[in-house]
Formats: structure tokens, sequence, C-alpha cells
């Protein structure tokens, strides 16, 4: 009976650890972000007093047609950088959980698995519970995996529909100018 107490207190644990790791990768992600923004922002302010500058600098129309168009093709660059930087920051915090949640479920399955069969071989329960046991571990790990999975396939599927807007809004932009 003391093995199965630890054994619970082991997926008690682990489920613990596992809740901290997510939280922490969150807050870095975030915290990436946000640095992100404000790099940005900075970059914008600067960016819009040179323009501003400049197309105050203009000498007539002639000047400053092609130095509006200038400032609009180096706007949607950075705006477009500045995607990409959100969805990378996005995406690898995603793959990070992923992985960290792929990961636990594992430990948890096996963990899981041994209490079961050390509940399953006392003497407490009888034959039919240990069948409903045995059914319920396998349904719950079959979902896991099906969750997994369809996880899996999201990810990628938004990865390549971001990437490709992504590539074919720079596309525009290149061939406007």
């Amino acid at each position: 009976m003391q093995g199965l107490l630890n054994q619970i207190a082991a997926l008690n644990k682990t489920s613990f650890e596992a809740a901290l790791d997510a939280t922490l990768l969150v807050a870095e992600g975030a915290t990436k972000l946000g640095r992100l923004q404000l790099e940005a922002a900075k970059v914008l302010f600067q960016e819009a007093f040179a323009t501003a500058r400049s197309l105050a600098a203009a000498q007539g129309f002639e000047d400053l047609t092609p130095k509006a168009s200038a400032a609009a093709a180096s706007g949607v660059e950075k705006t477009l950088g500045y995607s990409r930087n959100v969805y990378d920051i996005a995406n690898g915090t995603g793959v990070q959980l992923f992985e960290l949640l792929s990961a636990t479920a594992s430990e948890l399955r096996g963990t899981t698995g041994s209490v079961l069969e050390e509940l399953t071989s006392s003497t407490v329960i009888g034959g039919s519970s240990n069948s409903a046991l045995k059914s319920m571990l396998s349904t719950s790990e079959a979902v896991i995996e099906g969750l997994t999975k369809t996880a899996m396939q999201s990810m990628q599927l938004a990865d390549t529909a971001i990437k490709n807007a992504a590539t074919a809004a720079a596309n525009a932009t290149k061939a406007a100018a």
C-alpha cells in the first residue's frame, strides 16, 4: 500500500512540475513578445519622425511621391518583419509547450499504468473491476494519443498557412515597389 501511495505522490509531483514548467514557458514567451513590442514601438517612432522630416523637406510633388512610396514600402516591410518575429516567438513557445506536454503525458501514462496495475492486482478490487480499469486505461491512452496527433497536425497546418501568407504579402510588396 505504501508503494501505491508513493506512486500517487509521484503522479501529483509530475503534474505540478509540468504545470510550473508550462507557466514558465508561457511567461518567457510573453516576455519576448513584450520586448519585441517595445523595440518595434521605438523603431516606429524613430522612423515616423525621420519620414516626417523627409516629407517636409520635399521641394515639390515630384520630390514628394518617391519619398512617400519609399516610406510606405519600408513600413510594409517593417510590419512583415514584425509579424514574422511575433509568429516565431508564438510558434517557438507553442512547440516548447507541445514537447513538454507530450513528455509529461508519456510519463504520466507510465506512472498511471503502474498505479492501475497495483490496484488491479490488489485483493481490494475484483475481477470485473480489473477489466473495467484496464479498459479505462487503454481508452485514456487512445484519447491522449489522438489529441497529441491532432495538436501536432494543427500546429503544422497553422505554421504552413502563416508562412504562405507572409510569403504572399512579401511578394506583393516587392511587386508593388
